[in-house]
């Protein structure tokens, strides 16, 4: 009787001691060692903590922050051309221009900031010009008010508009409409060039920005 107790307690002793080891080998030992003092002991190496990659300390941080700086040095510097007064504004420029059967008055300009050019960098501005054109055909019917009677030549470049409305024209009447181009600040000698046909396409000089 006395060696069958004995078997039951070495049986379940060792079911004990197996489920020990087992949960903490899956587990990573956080209890060293068990066992029964002078009798036997089992020792566990515990989980080693992951090795992080050392990082130069503010590494991220330094970028975040070059970013914000930029970003606020760009908006300070689309500030401060707002602020120093240069734009928007309005441009003392009149011309008129005879191109065939049309006849084209510079009513009024405008000028103010609009972006920057991707591959220069450079500033651009937004040249909004008003514009009367006049037909007057010795033939009966319509003519026109459309992107193609105009053209933007900017030092040695032939800049196309960027709006323009396209609408007829009747018989001796005038039509009345807004033509922007974008050009760069850095820009010299800006002409605006007229006419629908080729050998009818006249100039008109524009000011846009004075000596």
């Amino acid at each position: 009787m006395e060696d069958r107790v004995k078997s039951y307690l070495t049986i379940a002793f060792s079911v004990v001691v197996v489920c020990l080891i087992a949960y903490n080998l899956y587990t990573g030992a956080t209890v060293q060692e068990i066992g029964i003092p002078g009798v036997f002991t089992i020792s566990f190496r515990p989980k080693s903590e992951p090795q992080h990659k050392a990082s130069t300390p503010g590494t991220g941080q330094d970028v975040v922050e070059k970013s914000e700086k930029q970003k606020s040095q760009g908006q300070s510097d689309h500030n401060a051309a707002k602020s120093s007064g240069l734009y928007p504004r309005n441009l003392d420029i009149s011309g008129s221009a005879t191109a065939g059967d049309y006849q084209f008055r510079v009513l009024s300009a405008h000028l103010d900031e609009h972006g920057q050019d991707e591959t220069t960098h450079v500033k651009t501005l937004l040249l909004s010009l008003r514009i009367r054109e006049t037909y007057n055909s010795t033939f009966s019917g319509t003519g026109y008010f459309m992107p193609d009677g105009f053209r933007l030549i900017i030092d040695d470049t032939v800049v196309a508009p960027k709006d323009c409305p396209i609408e007829n024209i009747a018989k001796d009447t005038t039509k009345d409409g807004t033509v922007t181009f974008i050009l760069p600040e850095n820009a010299q000698m800006v002409r605006l060039r007229v006419g629908y046909y080729d050998g009818q396409k006249n100039d008109i000089p524009l000011s846009v920005f004075p000596k």
